[in-house]
C-alpha cells in the first residue's frame, strides 16, 4: 500500500513576515512532515482563520497589536478551544511556562530558538500525520 502524508496544519499569528518565514522555513527543514502555515498578524483574523479551519497547531505570538497579551490568549483559545497553542515571543516578554499552561498553552518557544521551536512542534502534534492510504 502506498503511504500518503498529510501536511499538519498550523495558524502562525505572530506580528511581522520575518518571524513567520522564519517558523515556516525551520518547521519545513526540520520535521519529518509536511507543514501547511497560515500566517496572520492580527487576533481578529487569526481567530476568524480558526473558526473557518481545523488547526492542528496554532503558535501564537501574545504581543499581536492592538490587545493586552492576556487577551490575545483568551480569544484564541475561546476561538479553538480544542487546538493546541504554543506561545511564541522574546523570552522577556512571553509568560513562565508555568503561567502558559494555566492559560491553556501547551508550550513555550522564545523568539528566534530553531530547535526549541521543532521540539515544541514535535511534541504538540507528535507522529500522527502519516496515514495509510484513501
Amino acid at each position: 500500500m502506498e503511504q500518503r502524508r498529510w501536511p499538519a496544519s498550523v495558524l502562525v499569528a505572530v506580528r511581522d513576515l520575518a518571524a513567520a518565514s522564519f517558523i515556516e522555513s525551520t518547521l519545513s527543514k526540520n520535521l519529518d512532515f509536511p507543514v501547511w502555515v497560515w500566517h496572520e498578524t492580527d487576533v481578529h483574523r487569526a481567530c476568524q482563520a480558526s473558526n473557518a479551519f481545523l488547526f492542528r497547531l496554532v503558535i501564537l505570538d501574545p504581543r499581536l497589536p492592538g490587545q493586552a497579551p492576556g487577551e490575545v490568549l483568551r480569544a484564541v483559545k475561546s476561538a479553538a478551544p480544542r487546538t493546541p497553542l504554543v506561545l511564541y515571543g522574546v523570552q522577556s516578554e512571553i509568560p513562565s511556562e508555568m503561567e502558559a499552561w494555566l492559560a491553556g498553552a501547551a508550550d513555550v518557544v522564545p523568539e528566534g530558538e530553531a530547535e526549541a521551536l521543532v521540539a515544541a512542534v514535535r511534541r504538540v502534534l507528535g507522529a500522527v500525520t502519516t496515514l495509510d492510504s484513501i
